[in-house]
């Protein structure tokens, strides 16, 4: 549930100069803490990675709501990546590279 959690945290705290959401998904029960609005409020570059597993829909509904500076990447694989966890590594950090060589 670390997209959740990492998702309603960028939306209350704006220091954050770029993130990365792996996987996020939607569930009724987090009735104001849904991932899928906490997006919308992100202003940084966020990279928000989901799969072509049995969750994608879910989990590219939450990444559709980002606003432009939102950058979506799908990976193969369900919910947890399985066989692409070291790609989703290299895809996160050369985000982060991308923003840091911008912000220098």
């Amino acid at each position: 549930m670390g997209a959740m959690t990492g998702l309603n945290f960028l939306a209350a705290d704006n220091r954050v100069a770029a993130s990365v959401s792996i996987v996020p998904i939607i569930n009724p029960l987090w009735g104001n803490k849904d991932p899928a609005e906490k997006i919308k409020v992100v202003q940084h570059p966020h990279l928000c990675i989901y799969s072509t597993g049995p969750t994608r829909a879910v989990e590219q509904a939450v990444c559709d709501n980002g606003r432009g500076n939102v950058t979506k990447k799908s990976l193969e694989g369900g919910h947890e990546l399985e066989n692409v966890r070291e790609q989703a590594a290299e895809e996160i950090l050369d985000f982060f590279l991308e923003q840091f060589d911008e912000h220098r």
